[in-house]
């Protein structure tokens, strides 16, 4: 067997799991509410719960796709893993628009630049 007291199906979950070490930024969402009555009660809840997290994660990818990627699982975790080039100055673009930044101006003949503001983004 797996291990003395260990079903079968829990000793594989570890081989399964998710490695998070590889995202920037991890936020576990807690779901709290009042008591549900009844099962319809109950099935409502977790509805609106799914919808209320699907909404957060619509809203996080909207507002950093210029500097990240957001990713979602069943388990009520959201992942945020910055994108490479996301902090290094670059022409502005609308992109940029929702993003909070820094704009360096030109010289010698060079456009102006955009720098996107980590602390900002991660400070709130």
């Amino acid at each position: 067997g797996p291990g003395a007291g260990v079903p079968a199906s829990a000793a594989w979950q570890g081989v399964f799991a998710l490695d998070t070490s590889a995202f920037d930024i991890l936020v576990s969402l807690s779901l709290q509410g009042t008591a549900a009555k009844g099962p319809k009660g109950a099935q409502r809840h977790a509805a609106a719960s799914c919808e209320a997290i699907r909404q957060v994660v619509s809203k996080l990818r909207a507002h950093l796709s210029p500097v990240c990627l957001v990713f979602h699982g069943s388990d009520n975790k959201i992942a945020l893993k910055w994108r490479p080039g996301a902090f290094v100055p670059q022409p502005q673009s609308v992109l940029m628009g929702t993003i909070p930044h820094t704009l360096v101006p030109p010289s010698d003949g060079h456009p102006l630049l955009c720098v996107p503001n980590v602390l900002c983004l991660t400070s709130t």
